[in-house]
């Protein structure tokens, strides 16, 4: 990731905007089909409560009292979780790709050998998973 701070008021919003815009952009130019290659958040801390108050979708956290961190931990929580499916999957043996793509989306929650290939248990959310079945088939027995 990416991490910015800025001195002047004012800075530090206009730094983040610039930020989600790239990403934008970025997604625009680089996501092509299957292949996602741009797809994070841009998340902005910014120093005035004012504008906080404008505003049900901006958290104010005081860095001397901590207090809104347990709301900004609340919604971080709820983003990561929200869509989450938990799947059991079969790969034979011979689908290497298939498995590797598994671990480098981090979705693997556990793996069982069988006689005939892998049960996987996973956690991942329907884009994934709908991504997984335009990459290797939906042919895969989900137990």
């Amino acid at each position: 990731g990416v991490e910015t701070t800025t001195g002047p008021l004012g800075q530090g919003l206009a730094n983040a905007v610039g930020m989600a815009v790239a990403e934008k952009l970025m997604a625009a130019r680089f996501n092509k089909g299957d292949h996602t290659l741009v797809d994070h958040r841009t998340w902005c801390f910014v120093g005035d409560g004012k504008i906080a108050e404008r505003n049900e979708h901006i958290l104010t956290i005081s860095a001397i009292t901590g207090q809104g961190l347990d709301e900004l931990a609340t919604r971080i929580s709820t983003h990561l979780t929200r869509d989450i499916i938990e799947d059991d999957l079969h790969l034979p043996y011979a689908e290497g790709r298939a498995r590797a793509w598994l671990f480098e989306q981090g979705v693997v929650n556990g793996e069982t050998q069988q006689e005939d290939g892998s049960l996987f248990h996973l956690r991942w959310s329907a884009k994934q998973k709908a991504q997984f079945e335009k990459s290797f088939g939906a042919s895969y027995p989900a137990v």
